[in-house]
């Protein structure tokens, strides 16, 4: 689990400084609001605290495990 963070953290930052370096100052936006949620809902999962979101999805996705298993 740490190693996902000490890997993915800095990436984030790092890309993020690139496209600000870039002066794509949307395209940081957009890629940090995507990344940060992202990072935040596996967090989430993670630490056994899904927020509904995560239970949602995993609701919707174990009701077609029975279709998929074919």
């Amino acid at each position: 689990m740490w190693l996902l963070y000490l890997g993915l953290a800095p990436l984030i930052v790092l890309i993020a400084a690139w496209l600000i370096r870039r002066k794509m100052y949307r395209d940081t936006a957009v890629f940090a609001a995507i990344s940060l949620a992202g990072f935040g809902l596996w967090a989430s999962v993670v630490h056994d605290r899904p927020i509904f979101l995560n239970t949602a999805i995993s609701r919707i996705l174990m009701a077609l495990m029975p279709w998929t298993a074919g």
